[in-house]
């Protein structure tokens, strides 16, 4: 009976431990995994910041598809919702030819995702380089807040 005792005092001590360490630091980086979702017309609809958390949401996207014939039968990529969440940004910048050095991260501070975008342009152009990423992250939960954070420089 004495080692069930000390068992039932031991582990919840390290349980609550490890809670209070989880909370002393109030910033997690978000592993991300890249998707192409391609055949969208980037003027409507899609262009800016997109958060999608369900199947609805993202059937919404095919009434932005492009009008070109190889575009026609496109199909989304299958995504299980119940654990990811889509981040997507769409946006176009005077530059040509395309960025020189490109970086993202997702962090997480409390109940708020900042999506850190870095872009670095090389030299600007009269052409517009058009820039479409699109990324699952695991499910965010509903009352979160979503933050997107561009910067734009020269090296």
């Amino acid at each position: 009976m004495r080692t069930i005792t000390y068992i039932v005092i031991i582990i919840p001590c390290l349980l609550l431990n490890s809670s209070f360490q989880q909370n002393g630091n109030d910033t997690e980086l978000i592993p991300y995994q890249e998707i192409t979702i391609g055949c969208l017309n980037r003027w409507q609809g899609v262009y800016g910041e997109n958060v999608i958390q369900n199947q609805s949401e993202y059937n919404e996207l095919l009434k932005h598809r492009s009008p070109h014939p190889n575009c026609i039968s496109y199909r989304l990529p299958e995504i299980d919702f119940s654990k990811h969440t889509l981040i997507g940004y769409v946006f176009s910048i005077g530059i040509t030819p395309p960025p020189g050095k490109y970086s993202q991260q997702i962090i997480k501070k409390y109940n708020t995702y900042i999506i850190e975008i870095n872009l670095n342009i090389e030299k600007t152009g009269l052409f517009p380089y058009h820039i479409s990423k699109w990324f699952l992250i695991p499910k965010v939960e509903d009352d979160s807040t979503i933050i997107f954070n561009m910067t734009i420089g020269n090296d």
